[in-house]
């Protein structure tokens, strides 16, 4: 009986060991699972160095990260454009924050900052753009010219100055860090 068994397993098609797999795990059965798994014919492959590849899938999965995280501000900001809230300039720091932090983890790792963004483009969301732009065009109004505004107009600024918050700057910086060292080294 424990032959037939045997040929059973390994005639299984890749998909039929799947779902026999999964169907296994479902029910609680842990041996079968485990049976399907040891089972399982071994192949060698060639492949390029894990390093390598590895590194070039965490950055790709770091950006989809924060790409995610940065939809999920943008979205925010986007209401509070359109209610006329006064979290706005809070939200565009926040995107500030969240990309200045990947900027200097990849720097720290010795990798050009503008490739990494060339490299990760297709998985920029418009809106986020937009944001982010406007982020970056607020920051880079002078103080002066924010003053400036005020005494020309007697209003205060349109928006005040937008910065991005240190400490958790440096705290995402670690995290991806952390995840770049994994593959790139120290």
């Amino acid at each position: 009986m424990k032959q037939v068994k045997a040929m059973v397993y390994d005639a299984l098609t890749p998909h039929e060991r799947v779902v026999a797999t999964l169907e296994a795990e479902a029910r609680g059965d842990a041996t079968e699972a485990r049976r399907l798994v040891e089972s399982c014919p071994k192949v060698t492959y060639r492949a390029n160095d894990e390093r390598y590849s590895g590194a070039m899938r965490a950055i790709v999965n770091l950006a989809i990260f924060l790409e995610m995280e940065l939809r999920g501000i943008a979205l925010a900001a986007a209401w509070a454009m359109a209610t006329d809230s006064e979290h706005l300039p809070a939200l565009l720091a926040k995107m500030l924050t969240l990309h200045t932090a990947w900027e200097r983890a990849f720097a720290a790792k010795g990798l050009d900052f503008a490739l990494v963004e060339t490299f990760t483009a297709p998985v920029r969301n418009p809106v986020v753009a937009f944001f982010l732009d406007t982020a970056r065009d607020i920051r880079a109004l002078d103080a002066q010219d924010m003053e400036g505004h005020a005494a020309a107009t007697g209003a205060p600024p349109p928006l005040p100055c937008v910065e991005p918050d240190p400490d958790e700057t440096a705290q995402w910086q670690d995290m991806v860090e952390g995840h770049l060292r994994d593959f790139l080294g120290a």
